[in-house]
């Protein structure tokens, strides 16, 4: 594939490294007016919108049933209504 189409290739290598977990916790960190991320960081809730947003799961419950955040659902939703 990578010979196919190589363009294809080098934009998805430089989307999974501007979107990697350690990338986006390191921008919301440094561009934060309020909020906290103790357990629930920054990139895990991007990660279960981005299953909502693109259709993979039909609710942030589903996308929460799906992956393993390590904290409850209320605190997915507190976390989201904060903005």
């Amino acid at each position: 594939y990578a010979s196919r189409s190589p363009l294809s290739v080098m934009a998805r290598i430089g989307l999974e490294y501007g979107f990697s977990n350690a990338t986006l916790d390191r921008l919301f960190e440094s561009n934060r007016s309020s909020g906290y991320t103790r357990e629930l960081t920054f990139s895990s809730t991007v990660d279960l919108m981005t299953l909502v947003v693109t259709g993979n799961q039909p609710s942030v419950r589903a996308a929460y049933q799906q992956r393993n955040v390590g904290v409850w659902l209320k605190s997915v939703y507190e976390k989201l209504q904060q903005g």
